[in-house]
């Protein structure tokens, strides 16, 4: 990259101002909200996942009679 000088960075308009938001955007997804929405799915289904890994556990479970 040293040779590549037709991006200039940190210039008005230049291409690392316009998708520096987007990368941002994408970090704090992928670091803050994808691990907070696990959490809440986690805790909210807390007895619907100890139950299953009871029956896993078990044997059992893998149809719907059980």
């Amino acid at each position: 990259m040293d040779g590549l000088l037709d991006y200039p960075c940190w210039q008005p308009g230049s291409k690392q101002l316009v998708l520096f938001p987007f990368g941002m955007g994408a970090f704090l997804g992928y670091s803050i909200v994808l691990p907070l929405a696990m959490y809440w799915f986690v805790r909210a289904n807390k007895n619907s996942i100890k139950h299953d890994q009871i029956l896993r556990a078990a044997g059992t479970g893998n149809d719907n009679k059980s």
